[in-house]
């Protein structure tokens, strides 16, 4: 596969119907599911729920190649503006409580993303 995309198995019946022999439960989860008395079609219906869902990201970039994408297209985009961005986004982070969850990512993300020289 080349270039940059997604990946679903579910997408390929063939891949599918092996992909649900293959999976298997943990043994306390099958415990559980045991001592719940689900029905049998339980534990498939899980399963392909899993494969609906699950997706799997190829050939993507890592953190400082998509920062470059990033900061390519805002220079394409903002030219002049930069520092004035660079200040609206430094605005919006110091709002209390604001991304106070993941407040040291995005700081640490800005960082890089700021440290561009135009």
């Amino acid at each position: 596969m080349t270039g940059r995309g997604f990946y679903q198995f579910s997408q390929n019946d063939a891949t599918r119907e092996e992909l649900l022999k293959r999976l298997e439960f943990s043994s306390a989860m099958r415990k559980e599911i045991k001592g719940r008395k689900l029905p049998p079609e339980f534990e498939k219906e899980i399963k392909e729920a899993f494969l609906d869902k699950l997706v799997f990201a190829v050939n993507q970039p890592n953190r400082e190649e998509l920062n470059s994408i990033v900061k390519d297209e805002i220079s394409s985009k903002v030219k002049d503006d930069y520092i004035e961005l660079q200040e609206k986004i430094l605005c919006d982070l110091m709002v209390p409580n604001a991304h106070k969850k993941h407040r040291n990512e995005i700081m640490y993300s800005f960082s890089l993303l700021m440290s561009i020289e135009y």
